[in-house]
């Protein structure tokens, strides 16, 4: 049977994360700190977009969250970066979380939470994203700000 993209963009997002070496080389141990989250923050997108008891406007953003981290082909490329380019992710789906949170109340998003990370210790990061901006060009950072709000 074949896998359903849920499963395998969760499967291309864990390879990538299992060279956290290289990653952590060019961005360094706090960034990488943010990468072992990013498997279970793309779960909660995809699963939120589906959730009818939170409103159309934060289904939407959850769904868009997700789109773009199942994509390769982003501003910075996995497809060409290996697991250098989920720079962009990371910061996009730790904003996106933080604004969520702002948004929501925080047991509408946990109930999707389907990880052996602390939820709150993800919500806590999703109010650090300020570390990973220094790594992500800023032209990129001005884009997903944009894509977000």
């Amino acid at each position: 049977m074949e896998k359903n993209t849920l499963e395998s963009v969760m499967d291309r997002l864990n390879e990538l994360i299992r060279q956290r070496e290289r990653f952590q080389a060019k961005y360094g141990a706090r960034a990488t700190m943010f990468l072992g989250g990013l498997p279970s923050l793309f779960r909660l997108f995809y699963r939120l977009n589906f959730d009818l008891g939170v409103s159309a406007e934060h289904r939407r953003k959850a769904a868009s969250i997700a789109v773009y981290i199942a994509e390769s082909h982003d501003f910075c490329g996995e497809s060409n970066l290996g697991v250098e380019g989920l720079i962009d992710d990371l910061w996009l789906a730790y904003a996106g979380l933080a604004q969520l949170l702002k948004a929501l109340p925080a047991e509408a998003l946990q109930r999707h939470w389907l990880s052996s990370i602390p939820f709150d210790s993800v919500c806590a990061m999703s109010g650090q994203t300020e570390e990973l901006e220094p790594h992500v060009p800023s032209r990129v950072i001005g884009l997903l700000k944009s894509f977000i709000d």
